[in-house]
């Protein structure tokens, strides 16, 4: 087994496309991607599992199916619990750090 430090900058640098995610790692069951996203995505849920959203770079807004919207700056996580509706979108374009279940 080997340990191997990850810069977070440099992948987000090689990364050219919006929405494609870039798998970095896995830390037990969990995939650990990159994405990079400008605009909005549909509301969905996720079914296998909670699924945290680390902003890395810019502003994520997480609107949820009862209609509140929060704010979601550089630095700051939120964690989705699984099954709960949700929409991801961004004025700007905003980088993000994913931690899901793999599927």
């Amino acid at each position: 087994m080997t340990i191997d430090k990850i810069n977070i900058k440099s992948q987000l640098d090689s990364m050219k496309d919006l929405w494609a995610f870039k798998n970095i790692g896995k830390v037990n069951n969990h995939s650990v991607r990159l994405i990079k996203m400008k605009g909005e995505y549909e509301m969905h849920k996720h079914d296998n599992g909670d699924k945290m959203f680390f902003v890395v770079e810019g502003t994520l807004f997480l609107e949820f199916n009862n209609h509140k919207t929060l704010e979601i700056n550089e630095g700051e996580f939120i964690k989705v619990p699984k099954g709960f509706e949700h929409k991801p979108y961004s004025q700007d374009e905003v980088s993000l750090m994913v931690f899901e279940p793999e599927s």
